[in-house]
């Protein structure tokens, strides 16, 4: 991340800060504020040129306007292959749910972002998104989003070797993923699938996909998949969240989450 002492244009920042928040401010007609993380979506498909390349293409194929924006924006993201394609089914029907002139708005915002100013500004520019939409859903806890404040210490304090393996467990948004500097693989696994597709675009966006591992699965019935030994195991699981009854067969001795990954 950028800091106010690293050549921040604050102007710049904030005149693409504003862009953002009027995309936001687009969707509210359309999408339940649960759903906006679809901006952050289109903003990392913006971040690759995706979004232009799709447009222009649909405007060289169409001599007229005569054409369904929505659906042809939808069919040719289906068919390109790249990061966006495991999202697809996570992100399409909530596409769907605006009308032609909505997202055509929508996308062409996005898509007027400047180019150089959204680089050079974007994990700034995606966590304070993430986080103002956390706010709005009152879900900033540990089983949502980890304060970045509390993420950076956690993070420091522990000594890693450079080539360090790390796995996390009940991961969240990947914060672990993120905000430890140095690590040579990073294993995370969350059970929700919303959780999991923001926190997969957030390791993404910061640039850690490529030596990053985030697994839609259940961390209790498939703990550690791999069976690889880890460096470090750290979470923040959900604290005082007793388990369900559906574990009780297999794991009648922990009565909560936390109290799992401690004896774990």
């Amino acid at each position: 991340m950028k800091t106010f002492g690293d050549s921040y244009n604050t102007a710049a920042y904030s005149d693409i800060q504003n862009q953002v928040l009027r995309a936001t401010d687009l969707m509210r007609s359309s999408v339940k504020s649960d759903e906006y993380h679809l901006l952050l979506f289109l903003l990392l498909l913006k971040r690759d040129g995706l979004i232009g390349v799709i447009l222009s293409d649909i405007n060289n194929d169409f001599d007229s306007h005569s054409f369904d924006l929505l659906t042809e924006f939808k069919d040719r993201l289906r068919r390109k292959e790249g990061w966006w394609t495991q999202f697809y089914q996570v992100y399409e029907p909530i596409v769907s749910k605006f009308n032609v002139f909505e997202f055509g708005e929508l996308l062409n915002t996005v898509n007027s972002l400047e180019q150089s100013t959204l680089l050079y500004y974007f994990t700034d520019i995606f966590d304070d998104l993430l986080y103002k939409f956390s706010n709005l859903q009152g879900r900033y806890s540990g089983e949502y989003i980890q304060p970045q404040e509390l993420g950076r210490l956690v993070s420091q304090l522990v000594e890693l070797p450079e080539n360090a393996n790390i796995y996390n467990p009940f991961a969240g948004l990947a914060s672990y993923g993120v905000f430890t500097k140095s690590y040579r693989e990073y294993c995370g696994q969350e059970i929700n699938l919303i959780t999991w597709a923001i926190g997969s675009l957030r390791l993404i966006a910061h640039s850690k996909e490529d030596k990053s591992w985030f697994l839609l699965g259940d961390s209790i019935r498939n703990w550690n998949p791999s069976g690889e030994k880890y460096d470090l195991v750290i979470s923040n699981p959900p604290f005082g969240l007793r388990l369900s009854s559906d574990y009780k067969d297999q794991f009648h001795d922990f009565r909560t989450i936390e109290q799992f990954f401690i004896r774990k």
